[in-house]
């Protein structure tokens, strides 16, 4: 009796040790603001993308002290916005929000289709629309983070575009675009759906006869991942 009471007591002191280890090497998850409301797309899509890489995600409503998020992603600026924010003036939250972020050292990250100046490219007076140009220059010389869409998330992870990482010709071929190419592949898995979330695409077409795991398919409803049998 006394030898159990003695190795029941050896065992609680280990697992005590071996839990405290364990808490204090366990990383606090990062928090990100999004300048959105809560309610709008922009905002669901990219708080299910973040949340699903370990991100816990608020939006503008959702702010009460900046020193609470680590990161900060912008998903739209209207032309004052734009040039407000180059000049460093805040003249509203949002304004005021991403120069305070700045100044902190906090990263900033915006998606690059969020520029309204840019949906007038094809119409705009060249000198205006190289004046919008070079404030958005300026904003990147501040330190801002800029993706396409369809490329933010492996963005948003690495700070920066992914290069080195050899890629096969067809996810070559897909790069910029929103649909992943997967014509050789026999069987579609969970790792695969990761994969094409964390490169920002929205569908994988595959062929009609590959296999789809059970957990590829929860996975993919998690993150509205279309996936289509085409080939």
């Amino acid at each position: 009796m006394e030898i159990d009471s003695i190795v029941d007591a050896v065992t609680k002191e280990v697992m005590k040790k071996l839990g405290s280890k364990e808490d204090a090497s366990m990383d606090p998850i990062a928090k990100v603001l999004v300048l959105e409301k809560h309610d709008s797309e922009n905002y669901k899509t990219i708080e299910r993308k973040l949340n699903f890489i370990g991100y816990k995600v608020g939006s503008i409503e959702d702010k009460k002290d900046i020193e609470e998020y680590d990161r900060i992603v912008i998903t739209s600026l209207d032309n004052r916005e734009l040039v407000n924010i180059a000049m460093g003036i805040g003249c509203d939250e949002k304004e005021q929000i991403v120069l305070e972020s700045l100044l902190s050292g906090r990263k900033v990250f915006l998606i690059e289709q969020g520029l309204s100046y840019r949906k007038y490219k094809e119409t705009s007076n060249k000198v205006l629309f190289k004046l919008y140009e070079d404030y958005e220059k300026r904003l990147k010389n501040f330190g801002i983070f800029i993706f396409k869409k369809e490329n933010f998330i492996e963005g948003f992870n690495g700070c920066a575009p992914k290069e080195s990482k050899p890629v096969s010709k067809e996810e070559d071929n897909n790069k910029n675009k929103s649909v992943l190419e997967l014509k050789n592949k026999k069987l579609l898995t969970e790792s695969n759906i990761k994969e094409a979330c964390e490169g920002g695409y929205d569908e994988i077409n595959i062929p009609k006869k590959a296999i789809i795991t059970s957990l590829a398919i929860d996975c993919s409803k998690i993150n509205g991942i279309k996936i289509n049998k085409i080939y």
